[in-house]
């Protein structure tokens, strides 16, 4: 049975971070900064997109029983860098712009299962789904005011989402759950859920790189800091600013430069104009607490076709 038991992503952020995190006295600077679409917007605006919520940590692990723990098996050797933008750029979906909702939750679940999806079954696009539907339809999510990556894959792993073109987005949240598309004209579409039993959390980096390897993205989650708002290219590490809240992003791959700095490949929600290639970004390895242990590591499960149609019910 699933329960609502949530505290502020943020506020456990606050929690969990060291003091030593944030006195870090010397730091090699590896990224461009400059103005942003987000760059001008205040504090409070910024909050209100940063509403990534968190499972008290008693209930964090193993959530209702409902994810098994870690890649089986680990991949036997792992490349130093490997990217799916780069492998399969046509099953990356496009970077959705959140506006100023909090709804990063939703487009990471829904951007995992649309590129696994292409990435599994050699779809020639990827079919980008409906970020709007899970921010409605789930009922332990909470629209433009958050959500939790974990329960949201619990819910698809009973229930399903439809494609984004049948709704849309409009960053907010829907009066209510849809019964048919916008339009009776569009294509037929399909709805996607969670294989049974295909739900895993992974807890170590070689898990979750394993996982991306073999099967696609995973959704993960970090806390953000102001300046990574002005962000442009390179490969971040916290610099500067407060903590402004939590985020859940889309892990895609990995790599390493030339100085053996270690780094993820990510998947934002702040629009294709931010960061480099169109919404990504890269960070280091363990920056932001980014995939730790802390913050739950990742998530993902497999995907699977159960109706093609373009009515919901």
């Amino acid at each position: 049975m699933r329960t609502k038991q949530l505290i502020t992503f943020s506020v456990f952020a606050t929690i969990v971070l060291s003091q030593d995190f944030l006195k870090v006295e010397e730091k090699q600077i590896l990224w461009t900064k400059g103005e942003t679409k987000y760059s001008k917007h205040s504090i409070e605006q910024l909050k209100g997109m940063m509403k990534l919520k968190h499972l008290p940590q008693e209930n964090f692990y193993h959530h209702n029983n409902r994810f098994r723990l870690g890649a089986s098996p680990l991949h036997p050797d792992l490349p130093k860098t490997f990217s799916w933008r780069s492998e399969r750029p046509e099953c990356m979906v496009p970077s959705l712009d959140q506006g100023e909702c909090g709804s990063c939750y939703a487009y990471a679940t829904s951007a995992m299962l649309a590129e696994r999806l292409c990435i599994n079954t050699k779809q020639e696009k990827a079919v980008p789904l409906a970020p709007a539907y899970i921010m409605t339809c789930d009922p332990f999510a909470d629209g433009c005011r958050g959500g939790v990556i974990s329960q949201v894959l619990e819910y698809l792993n009973d229930e399903s989402i439809i494609t984004n073109e049948c709704i849309g987005y409009k960053n907010e949240t829907l009066d209510q759950c849809p019964s048919k598309c916008v339009s009776l004209d569009l294509k037929p579409s399909y709805r996607v859920k969670c294989q049974k039993d295909s739900n895993h959390q992974y807890l170590t980096i070689d898990e979750i790189k394993s996982e991306i390897l073999t099967h696609g993205p995973v959704a993960s989650s970090m806390v953000i800091f102001e300046d990574l708002i002005t962000y442009h290219s390179g490969i971040y590490t916290w610099d500067s600013g407060d903590l402004i809240g939590a985020h859940a992003i889309l892990l895609v791959g990995w790599g390493e430069n030339e100085d053996g700095v270690k780094y993820w490949e990510v998947q934002n929600s702040w629009g294709t104009t931010w960061g480099e290639n169109g919404g990504f970004f890269r960070i280091v390895e363990g920056n932001s607490e980014i995939a730790s242990e802390a913050f739950g590591g990742g998530y993902s499960c497999l995907p699977e076709i159960v109706q093609e149609t373009n009515i919901l019910y």
